[in-house]
């Protein structure tokens, strides 16, 4: 490249190009940019070699380490890092010096940094605000912790006796009816003790989401093996609905197959959504659990021949306290926490009707 016209480019990036003509002597080459003339020192001249450190101080500290370079040039070049200096006319500006060696002969460029550091101490207060907000978050959830271990305390206190009472009454010599009754009772019993259980899962699935997971292939789970159990734990379930249950392979697919996440809670998933699919699937009928490939990922199917999803709740099935079909299923909270567990491990999760009737509920998770 012409070197007058490099002299212009350099002067166009706000750089002060000086070669080294002596220990801390360098002369201006090239034209000098607008920021220095500026700043230079009353009794500059252009031609004459001159000392940077007596108007950049913090050059006393670079120049030895650059002298250092230039004795010995390395393959890159030497950078001082940056630093804020006061000019004359009482504004602050951000530098960085360049030691460099080019086969003309040693340079110091000096560059003053706007656009940079502009951006640097955006991204620095950027930085702070979201301190500031993870504080914040820790500190909501550091509350809703106690919270919630306050309210399931205050919850299993009277539920404990009630269930024993009701247990005891169940061994009296009842009626027909007032045994229903004590039945009933126990029954409800259960399926509050089933909410305080989604309400601890879901608070846990939810403080599990800021913390890491490990994607170790060792540790990962075998999907075929977290739907078979969560199929063969629900067998007996569907038999008294006098209903069906089965894992379906696609063609090809492997035995095992191990995926990203957690063994405990991939099962949890699966029993979360067979388990939906059995409370809305006729007597008479089936459940099928399919999975295939897709890509990178694997895709995992519940199949049920329910009556469907009704429009106006299908956008929200996935949220806190949602309930299922016709105001269905427990607590609202099952498929909230597989949500928030499958999308916590990269994967995704939805709902669609089957063309022939009846729900498909499927998830993704990536494969290891």
């Amino acid at each position: 490249m012409n070197a007058a016209l490099l002299a212009e480019l350099l002067a166009a990036q706000q750089v002060l190009a000086l070669q080294r003509r002596a220990a801390d002597s360098f002369t201006l080459t090239g034209r000098a940019p607008d920021w220095f003339i500026a700043c230079a020192l009353e009794d500059f001249s252009p031609g004459e070699p001159f000392a940077p450190a007596a108007l950049f101080p913090y050059l006393d500290v670079f120049l030895p380490d650059a002298e250092s370079f230039w004795q010995q040039p390395e393959n890159g070049p030497r950078r001082s890092g940056w630093w804020t200096q006061t000019a004359r006319d009482g504004r602050d500006g951000q530098f960085e010096a360049i030691a460099h060696h080019l086969p003309e002969g040693d340079f110091l460029f000096i560059r003053k940094l706007e656009a940079d550091y502009e951006e640097r101490q955006r991204l620095l207060q950027r930085g702070r605000e979201l301190l500031l907000e993870h504080e914040k978050l820790l500190k909501e959830i550091d509350a809703k912790e106690v919270l919630l271990h306050c309210i399931v305390h205050d919850l299993n206190g009277p539920l404990s006796g009630m269930t024993a009472t009701l247990e005891a009454l169940a061994r009296e010599n009842l009626s027909e009816r007032g045994r229903r009754f004590a039945e009933l009772g126990q029954g409800e019993a259960r399926k509050q003790l089933g909410l305080i259980r989604d309400l601890l899962d879901v608070f846990a699935a939810e403080m599990d989401a800021l913390q890491n997971f490990s994607t170790d292939p060792s540790a990962a789970p075998d999907i075929v093996a977290c739907a078979r159990s969560a199929v063969e734990g629900l067998t007996p379930a569907f038999a008294q609905k006098e209903a069906g249950v089965q894992l379906r392979l696609a063609p090809g697919f492997p035995a095992a197959c191990r995926v990203v996440g957690d063994k405990s809670k991939l099962e949890r998933v699966f029993y979360n959504l067979i388990e939906n699919a059995l409370r809305f699937t006729p007597r008479g009928r089936g459940v099928v659990v399919e999975l295939r490939e897709d890509g990178a990922f694997i895709h995992a199917a519940i199949l049920d021949e329910g009556p469907g999803l009704p429009p106006e709740i299908a956008s929200q099935l996935f949220q806190k306290f949602v309930k299922g079909r016709n105001g269905g299923g427990k607590s609202g909270l099952g498929l909230f926490f597989c949500r928030i567990t499958v999308e916590r491990w990269g994967g995704s999760i939805g709902s669609a009707p089957r063309p022939g009737g009846g729900t498909c509920f499927w998830f993704r998770v990536r494969r290891v």
